[in-house]
């Protein structure tokens, strides 16, 4: 049996700490859920039934086993469990009035239509309602009976929770609401500002209401099954004024957390994701030239070359710092060669748009300084810190990740730059890198990570770098042949006919890569690939500059093998396959329900059904993407996953 948990998500929501953690109560209660434990009461439901074809009331459970019923709390009703026992008796119990047509009449009903209705019975039972028509399936005596969970949320809290069991859906769910409003103190005076949920974790369904709507829900999280470009264009609006709002406003640095259900963010200002931050903000710029938007930019760069150290005689200089205390006000003495590595990306950026020689100037010192971290062999070190005992220490541990970082910065930096040092440099990793794939295939780990997605994407995307650094043609082949691997690794749908709510959470990913950001990097290296090989092929008119291998090697052109690159548009489909899916974790006015301050959530892309928080790289790479592909998104529905029919 599948475990919805709208109930479960929100016993697991983060703590206010710089890393969230799930509390030992709350892995206690997962637990008995995966075991198969069940709460509540067995016997039926509550709700007193009339049949409105023969006008005579009939009980479906005795009166005094539902008043047991009532004092007895479940797990998800514990912490208000003296709320409800209080309370109860002075929630109205609506007489159900059962339609004047066979119970057969009311199955067959579309998914959407279950929920709306469910809805419409919840709102009956806060209004106060004294008769209810329930106008949803019933199910038999020898059916498996409904367990029926009720949420309550007014303000992102929740305010009630109640839960019933029983063989009738709409009594059941009487009941639950009734709890429900009973945990919060009684009868509501006031129900345009509460929002209710409901699991019915028997039959595989779970929705929270938005205006008169049932929406679809998985582990508490919205369900996307339709995309179209106008919400692409709408999730481009809120995630720009979201990384506006994750800037500090005295220094201009930009957080790397932020938490909803706290509406906190940790005291740390970050380099890397100031860069990030900065670098995207650029491309938001270039379609839409406002002068507050470069107000903002300039602040936070102004930030990002604060974080440089400056001392020649040093061993960091050139490097930028980690990141920057709050509370100490004192940078970290710590130097990862991909904040180094992404602040040059945003460097580049900053003085094709300024002209400043400064920004040049620093991107110099910082890949000068990637250079002395780089091995004889190509490889990386990830980090150089000093530590207090007064000594420098390097480390030693290999990343992928920082590798591919440091080759595409480099290659960059040779592009903008012409310096021969860095195209050397960036040839001795590229070097590594084709050696490693060729020894362990495309699909990579390292002393970090297992073999995954991630770290395999950064392998094509700095190879690709290489390539349009140096027109070098096994650089390029080895790129689209990874890529290729890699759409092979991203999970489609089972059925073309229905998919299930469980599903819809999963169609779209790279197996193992579990979290927004990495699925939002991967849609982000397809979208440089795609746009390469639509504007390579001719497919979309004239090259433009930068679009095509640097000169230099006589086989820029040569380079180009449509026969390598094959169709485009398999990068397209995967590309907005992994757009639905994180649209399903961008917080929306629908889909903040459980956060405490909704204003300043949404447009943030939260790390995963069970990490709530707001990571800024997962926004920089999705906004990355949709920024990169829009202009080639047709206007009507992109994807569509049809829903299967509910276990009613």
């Amino acid at each position: 049996m599948e475990i919805l948990s709208l109930a479960l998500a929100r016993r697991i929501r983060p703590a206010v700490s710089v890393v969230p953690a799930v509390s030992a109560v709350s892995i206690a209660i997962y637990a008995s859920l995966l075991s198969g434990c069940k709460s509540g009461d067995d016997n039926g439901q509550a709700g007193k039934v009339v049949s409105a074809e023969v006008g005579v009331d009939k009980e479906i459970r005795n009166r005094e086993a539902r008043k047991q019923t009532d004092k007895q709390p479940s797990q998800f009703e514990e912490r208000f469990s003296a709320e409800i026992e209080e309370h109860i008796s002075s929630v109205p119990e609506p007489v159900l009035l059962m339609p004047r047509t066979d119970a057969s009449a009311q199955t067959g009903l579309e998914p959407q239509a279950i929920r709306d209705r469910l809805v419409a019975l919840m709102r009956s039972v806060a209004a106060g309602d004294a008769r209810i028509v329930c106008d949803l399936p019933r199910a038999s005596e020898e059916a498996q009976p409904f367990h029926v969970i009720v949420l309550m949320f007014r303000g992102g809290q929740e305010r009630g929770v109640g839960e019933a069991r029983g063989v009738g859906l709409c009594a059941a769910v009487v009941t639950a609401t009734r709890r429900a409003i009973a945990a919060n103190g009684g009868p509501l005076a006031k129900t345009d500002d509460v929002r209710f949920a409901i699991d019915i974790p028997t039959h595989g369904i779970s929705l929270v209401e938005f205006q008169e709507r049932g929406l679809e829900l998985s582990d508490g999280v919205l369900v996307t099954r339709e995309l179209d470009k106008g919400r692409i264009e709408d999730s481009i609006s809120a995630a720009t004024a979201y990384l506006l709002r994750s800037m500090d406003p005295t220094y201009g640095g930009v957080h790397k957390f932020y938490y909803p259900s706290s509406d906190s963010r940790e005291p740390q200002l970050h380099t890397i994701y100031t860069a990030s931050t900065i670098f995207t903000l650029l491309k938001i710029y270039a379609r839409s030239p406002e002068p507050e938007l470069r107000a903002h930019i300039d602040r936070a760069a102004a930030f990002l070359m604060r974080m440089q150290e400056g001392a020649s005689e040093r061993r960091n200089f050139g490097a930028f710092a980690y990141s920057f205390d709050l509370k100490s006000k004192q940078a970290e003495q710590r130097w990862v060669v991909g904040t180094s590595a992404k602040s040059i990306y945003t460097l580049i950026l900053l003085h094709e748009l300024s002209g400043e020689a400064r920004y040049r100037t620093a991107a110099m010192h910082a890949a000068d300084w990637l250079l002395t971290m780089q091995q004889r062999s190509g490889r990386v070190h990830a980090s150089l810190q000093w530590t207090r005992n007064g000594d420098w220490r390097v480390s030693d541990k290999e990343s992928i990740l920082y590798t591919g970082q440091v080759l595409s910065a480099l290659a960059r930096m040779y592009r903008a730059t012409e310096e021969q040092r860095y195209l050397n440099g960036a040839a001795r990793t590229a070097e590594y890198l084709l050696h490693k794939i060729g020894r362990e295939g495309c699909y990579l780990g390292d002393d970090y990570r297992k073999p995954n997605p991630i770290s395999s994407s950064w392998a094509v995307l700095s190879l690709f770098d290489f390539f349009l650094a140096t027109g070098d043609a096994r650089s390029e082949r080895v790129v689209f042949e990874c890529a290729d691997e890699l759409l092979g690794r991203q999970i489609q749908a089972k059925r073309a006919d229905g998919v299930d709510s469980a599903e819809a959470m999963r169609v779209g990913r790279w197996q193992r890569a579990l979290s927004s950001s990495g699925n939002g990097w991967l849609a982000e290296v397809m979208a440089e690939l795609y746009v390469y090989c639509r504007k390579s092929a001719g497919a979309d008119g004239a090259h433009v500059a930068g679009d095509l291998p640097a000169k230099g090697s006589g086989r820029a052109v040569a380079a180009i093998s449509k026969g390598r690159r094959g169709d485009c548009a398999r990068y397209r489909r995967a590309i907005v396959d992994v757009f639905r899916l994180l649209m399903q974790h961008t917080y929306t006015a629908e889909s903040t329900f459980m956060v405490r301050n909704p204003a300043a959530a949404i447009g943030g892309v939260f790390w995963s059904a069970r990490k709530r928080y707001v990571r800024t790289d997962a926004v920089c790479h999705a906004m990355n993407a949709y920024l990169m592909m829009v202009e080639y998104l047709d206007d009507g529905p992109l994807v569509a996953l049809p829903e299967s029919s509910l276990r009613l």
